[in-house]
């Protein structure tokens, strides 16, 4: 069943934002599989039967309303809506029965919201009970459809209707007279290995954002370039706030797609969720506060980043998304072992943060030298890009300093060692970010 929040409205549909579109196709014919990136000006034509599998999901069904609407104004090509009502197998044929007529009417409901939307025809519009895969494919017959469009996620996405991960796998999908006289093409909306690049890039950046503004709201507390710092917290709130929105909303500015599954969305809104309580305590004045909390949205924001690169992972993409993920980790860790260190030295949990500042070091080391040198368990490969290997060595350099600058007696510092450490802080985050930028633009 849906969740009440999942259930598309017809006002949440924006008919003004709609854009040309970006995705893949690929055109089956009956002696195999053809991939084709098509100019769509010269393959659609009027009136060509198109039909669109919807999940009645707000989230899921947005990319490819965005692009039937684009078709209907640009192309006016005669849009079929379908969606299939699956029987529960764990219920008793009675029970079976009952839940789909209910969940049935219900649909109906919803789909021809949709309908009236995109001024698709009643008849058009298709409700039916049985697994996807049927559904879809008697319909396809049934009003002889030259293109199937779908999304990349869902019940109806590509994954359910063939069981597969990439959609270039296909096998041979023919047209209604299944005579192989003729094909119905399929176009699937999915996101694309920079997307996921990008997107992974700036979630991840996120993660070092919190554990940024706590060290500095921490210097401020400490009076260490104090005035200094109150600009550079305020700037990184900033762009935390650009960011998250950026995220949750998608940005073709950044490259950074609409979260392309609910999981990911539902983490990002727990991050939005917690940010104004995160940002009252970053204002104001109490370190331990400041600790607690910034371990608790990080915490929310690394599940963010780690969903991210689950979704890259199945979308066909094994190592992009991991090799950013502990790349970006690395960015995050400059500024919370730079973080704990203030809080040991301002006695605020001691035990705590001094057990969690060992632990940052650590994890520092063994991911350092697994994007140096490849690791196996953490599925990292060895780098063969020159100029990603040089920003690593520089970091490993720079990390000798620092190192050696969190090993001293924490709590006996003078303002002088202060300054120094939120100073190579910086700069170690300088030299990390420009090695994620150097991951990020291989995918590129």
């Amino acid at each position: 069943m849906w969740n009440k929040q999942d259930i598309i409205v017809a006002e949440d549909f924006d008919k003004n934002r709609y854009k040309p579109p970006h995705f893949k196709e690929y055109s089956y014919l009956a002696n195999g599989i053809r991939g084709s990136s098509l100019h769509l000006a010269r393959r659609f034509r009027e009136d060509m039967n198109v039909l669109i599998a919807v999940e009645l999901s707000n989230k899921i069904d947005q990319e490819v309303l965005d692009k039937a609407f684009y078709l209907t104004k640009v192309h006016n090509v005669n849009l079929h809506l379908v969606h299939a009502i699956e029987p529960d197998q764990k219920m008793l044929y009675p029970q079976i029965k009952v839940n789909c007529v209910k969940r049935k009417a219900f649909a109906k409901k919803k789909i021809n919201e949709l309908g009236s939307l995109l001024e698709i025809p009643k008849e058009n519009l298709f409700v039916k009970i049985g697994t996807v895969k049927e559904v879809i494919l008697d319909l396809v017959k049934s009003i002889d459809a030259e293109l199937l469009l779908m999304g990349n996620s869902g019940r109806h996405g590509i994954k359910s209707l063939f069981n597969i991960y990439n959609s270039v796998n296909l096998v041979s999908f023919r047209n209604s007279n299944f005579d192989g006289s003729n094909s119905c093409s399929m176009m699937t909306i999915t996101v694309t290995e920079k997307e996921f690049a990008s997107a992974i890039n700036i979630a991840g950046y996120q993660r070092m954002l919190t554990q940024k503004m706590a060290k500095e709201s921490i210097c401020v507390i400490l009076g260490i370039e104090k005035h200094q710092n109150i600009d550079n917290r305020r700037n990184t709130i900033d762009i935390f706030e650009s960011n998250l929105d950026a995220l949750i909303a998608g940005s073709g500015k950044n490259n950074i797609p609409r979260p392309p599954n609910n999981l990911i969305l539902s983490k990002l809104n727990k991050v939005k969720k917690m940010w104004p309580e995160y940002k009252a305590a970053i204002n104001g004045s109490s370190p331990k506060l400041i600790s607690e909390l910034s371990n608790t949205i990080l915490q929310l924001v690394n599940q963010s980043v780690k969903s991210y690169e689950i979704s890259c992972y199945k979308s066909g993409f094994t190592e992009s998304g991991r090799t950013l993920n502990v790349a970006g980790s690395q960015r995050m860790l400059t500024q919370k072992m730079a973080k704990e260190f203030l809080l040991v030295a301002s006695k605020t949990e001691l035990k705590k943060n001094k057990d969690a500042l060992s632990i940052s070091i650590n994890r520092f080391d063994r991911s350092l030298y697994a994007l140096l040198d490849g690791n196996k368990d953490l599925r990292v490969k060895r780098p063969n890009d020159r100029e990603i290997i040089t920003g690593l060595r520089i970091v490993q350099d720079n990390w000798k300093e620092y190192k050696k600058l969190l090993d001293v007696n924490h709590e006996n510092c003078g303002m002088d060692v202060f300054c120094k450490l939120d100073e190579i802080s910086l700069l170690q985050l300088y030299q990390m970010n420009r090695v994620v930028a150097m991951f990020e633009k291989q995918v590129y």
